[in-house]
């Protein structure tokens, strides 16, 4: 319905550069972000970051043989692979028309690693030579979405397995043959890797059935290639009690309530109270015509919005409360049916049918079960977001999300987190534990852990809490829009990338390193991951717009100022000199979801670089989008827990959804004539 908010961005996995006349592109980044080298900084090898990266495989008699591939919002890699360990990687994509690649998987029975398999949004693909040539294995090609491959065993045969997202499980005999489908009882989540455990000759696999962000668990123990017996979903037994409790910090109305007063069945709201304890009070009337299994009280705080203040009691004697700020949850006694788990991904131990971990749903926690799902504790000691979940041979524990990735190796009695270190040419060191981990592949170079992310590929090195970094020269970051100009120098050009699940990157020299800013510049660093913008010829003048912000630079790029729009940008071009296609004359215009009442200014060395508002007689002051909040924390560590978001939802070209339709064509209108006006100047 916001057809103003439209953006049109140029989706790109890496830069490319090209020489004026030539037909041949040169790739030049960003890679290496952080501008770090080995031999402590000094060395020639690049030792930073770049990624987009969602699988990789090695195997453990060719350990320097690596495939990997991913995609992200658009973007894909397509299959790269390094023949060094991670030093350098090539693109080996030539017969893929699917590039958009989920998982990759090196046959263990080819001792020369060049027989890979690879799961796109297309089907499988495969290759015996390499990488060098793919070929579409037809009958996958109408199932979607495979994520990842494993070994099992079906009717005493060895098979190969992979999940498929549109619900359920593909096997191929380990000796070659055609694929089969086993049909789940619906939707595996995606971003999951195939979990899987052999049990007496009986291979059964555990996974999330439903979306992402909240699915339900099930066994399934593989009868034939194209049967399975499935049990689920999974609950909790049921539980008496015999006393109050009392739960603070904890909902019983979670994603329950779609207005302060419209709740799900079972759940009465009883009104508006100052406090707890008249809240309370209200709960304990024997005038209610229910028996109480609970109740919630919304603190009386402004955060809470419309919910402040308000108290409800609970008929369904269900026990599944959610963690929420200003929120406090009672119990009363009674028996509390057992309740499915809710689950976004599942690793069932190796070694143990019974012992799985996952993550739930909308918590974003690690949670347990030793007795296969009777019942389950949270890792109360593990307080941080959690997606990925594994399991390996050895019995550590695993866990992944934007937060960083996290190993026990104690069966959960504690819990520390790998960090990634880079050390650059100036002496300084990097330490970074967030990543946006994009998996957890397990039996890697046979019984090791790898961790691919949109930052690369990172591998778990025994009991070293250090990562070893096999990103190399890699260079397939997702690049949203790349603002060019002329270096200072006049010998070069500058570039600076808005790109995904980074913040903003930058190279004075062409892409041949991206250094980014120096302490004593002003970088664009609250501009966060996402955003675009442009360069303006060669004046140097570039502009950048985030939501509802801008950043101009008028050095190329050293330096930025901010400052607010009315709304949410769109996309955007500027006024040309007379008779020149590229240099600016000193306007911009943006197309954005912003009250009729907004005025575009100048931008020239005059002006304060702000939109004022113009005063008339339309009163916006209950507009939500003239006052609406960056967005930019989304990816900090943990998350939100009380939004129970885990930012891949996250779209940072926000349109608020309570604009009135009659106001957006009135806006549209508007800027069309404004567009049209910017055209007749060349």
């Amino acid at each position: 319905r916001h057809n103003m908010a439209v953006i049109h961005y140029l989706l790109l996995s890496t830069l490319l550069l090209a020489v004026y006349g030539d037909s041949v592109w040169t790739r030049v980044g960003p890679h290496n972000i952080f501008n770090a080298y080995n031999e402590g900084g000094q060395g020639p090898l690049p030792m930073g970051e770049a990624g987009t990266l969602a699988g990789a495989s090695s195997l453990a008699s060719k350990p320097d043989i690596i495939y990997a591939g991913g995609q992200n919002n658009g973007v894909s890699s397509g299959v790269i692979k390094t023949i060094d360990g991670g030093l350098h990687w090539n693109r080996k994509s030539s017969g893929m028309w699917d590039t958009r690649v989920l998982g990759v998987w090196v046959h263990p029975d080819d001792p020369t690693a060049n027989h890979v398999l690879a799961g796109t949004h297309s089907g499988i693909y495969e290759s015996t030579d390499g990488a060098e040539s793919w070929k579409l294995r037809k009958e996958t090609a109408a199932w979607g979405g495979v994520m990842s491959f494993r070994e099992g065993v079906v009717q005493g045969q060895q098979y190969i397995l992979a999940n498929v997202g549109s619900g359920g499980i593909a096997t191929m005999p380990r000796g070659g043959g055609q694929w089969n489908l086993i049909k789940a009882p619906g939707p595996i989540a995606p971003n999951a890797h195939l979990s899987v455990v052999t049990t007496n000759g009986l291979t059964e696999v555990l996974t999330c059935i439903g979306g992402w962000g909240g699915g339900q668990l099930y066994y399934g123990a593989i009868n034939t290639p194209t049967n399975a017996t499935w049990t689920g979903p999974l609950a909790s037994q049921n539980q008496i009690f015999t006393n109050w409790s009392f739960n603070p910090g904890m909902s019983l109305i979670w994603g329950k309530c779609q207005t302060p007063t419209q709740c799900n069945p079972g759940i009465h709201p009883l009104g508006q109270f100052a406090d707890l304890s008249s809240c309370q009070q209200a709960v304990n009337s024997s005038s209610l015509p229910f028996k109480v299994a609970g109740y919630t009280y919304q603190h009386n705080v402004s955060s809470l919005g419309a919910y402040a203040g308000h108290c409800y009691a609970m008929s369904t004697f269900e026990w599944n409360p959610q963690p929420q700020g200003n929120v406090d949850s009672g119990r009363a006694p009674g028996t509390f049916p057992g309740q499915p788990y809710d689950c976004a991904n599942a690793a069932v131990d190796p070694n143990d049918r019974n012992h799985f971990l996952f993550s739930k749903a909308q918590q974003w926690r690690a949670w347990e079960s030793k007795d296969g799902g009777k019942t389950a504790d949270e890792f109360t000691n593990h307080d941080t977001g959690v997606f990925f979940v594994m399991i390996d041979k050895k019995g550590w524990l695993y866990t992944a999300t934007q937060a960083g990735a996290f190993v026990s190796m104690d069966k959960g009695g504690s819990w520390e987190a790998y960090h990634v270190f880079m050390q650059r040419p100036d002496g300084s060191v990097m330490d970074r534990v967030p990543h946006d981990y994009q998996n957890i592949v397990p039996e890697f170079r046979g019984d090791q852990i790898a961790f691919p992310s949109d930052q690369g590929l990172h591998i778990v090195n025994g009991t070293e809490l250090n990562l070893t970094s096999a990103v190399g020269d890699m260079a397939n970051c997702m690049i949203l829009s790349a603002l060019i100009s002329p270096s200072a120098d006049g010998k070069s050009r500058n570039l600076v990338c808005n790109i995904w699940d980074w913040d903003v990157v930058a190279s004075w020299n062409d892409g041949l390193t991206w250094t980014g800013w120096n302490s004593t510049e002003h970088s664009p660093g609250a501009c966060g991951e996402g955003g675009g913008g442009l360069g303006m010829g060669k004046s140097g003048k570039l502009i950048m717009f985030h939501h509802q912000h801008w950043w101009f630079s008028d050095d190329g790029g050293h330096n930025f100022i901010m400052g607010n729009l009315p709304g949410v940008a769109g996309a955007f071009d500027y006024v040309r000199q007379q008779g020149s296609r590229t240099e600016p004359a000193g306007t911009v215009f943006a197309l954005m979801d912003a009250p009729p009442s907004a005025s575009w200014t100048e931008i020239d060395e005059d002006t304060d670089w702000d939109v004022e508002r113009r005063e008339d007689d339309e009163d916006h002051s209950d507009r939500k989008d003239w006052d609406e909040e960056d967005r930019d924390d989304e990816k900090s560590e943990g998350k939100d827990r009380d939004e129970g978001r885990d930012g891949k939802n996250y779209n940072p070209m926000h349109a608020d959804e309570d604009e009135d339709e009659d106001e957006d064509e009135e806006l549209v209108l508007k800027l069309v004539d404004v567009v049209a006006e910017i055209l007749k100047v060349d």
